[in-house]
């Protein structure tokens, strides 16, 4: 995640790290001196990419207030012209293949998604085709499988409907 917040989580402060640094000890970067190693991993990761590269951020916290995206963004924006951006939300609206694809990049997510699109459909909401296909997919699989009985104890109705 960049840029990090600087946070002191460890054992020592900055303000210890700092006095044991001044004492010939050195235990590595503070927090500050790490932020300050952020625009080198921007660097990397924008040299070494080969195709695209995602930048995303949050519009809120987990309390729901609202957040300003970080400078990084603004930068980038002054950097690459043109450069492509979407909204893109916390879960897919909708019943368009291509709202719901972008929320299924990783298997967790998708049986987390996959949760609430069958909460609705029992609601009686009509969702999306390709989370009946998520299911058959998951169904498929061994692990999947697993998972799909941990996680609903009522998909045998649900399928069978």
């Amino acid at each position: 995640m960049l840029p990090k917040r600087p946070t002191e989580d460890g054992i020592l402060s900055d303000q210890d790290r700092n006095l044991l640094e001044a004492q010939g000890v050195s235990l590595g970067p503070s927090a500050v001196e790490r932020l300050w190693h952020e625009p080198f991993f921007v660097y990397l990761t924008q040299s070494s990419s080969s195709h695209h590269i995602v930048f995303s951020y949050a519009l809120a916290d987990e309390e729901g207030s609202s957040l300003l995206p970080s400078p990084l963004i603004r930068q980038l924006n002054e950097q690459f012209s043109g450069i492509e951006t979407a909204f893109v939300e916390a879960e897919p609206a909708g019943t368009q293949l291509s709202e719901q694809l972008t929320h299924l990049s990783h298997p967790r997510q998708a049986i987390d998604l996959l949760s609430r699109q069958l909460q609705r459909w029992k609601a009686g909401e009509t969702i999306a085709p390709i989370w009946w296909d998520v299911i058959i997919g998951l169904r498929n699989n061994p692990t999947g499988m697993l998972i799909l009985r941990r996680h609903y104890k009522v998909l045998r109705t649900t399928m069978k409907r």
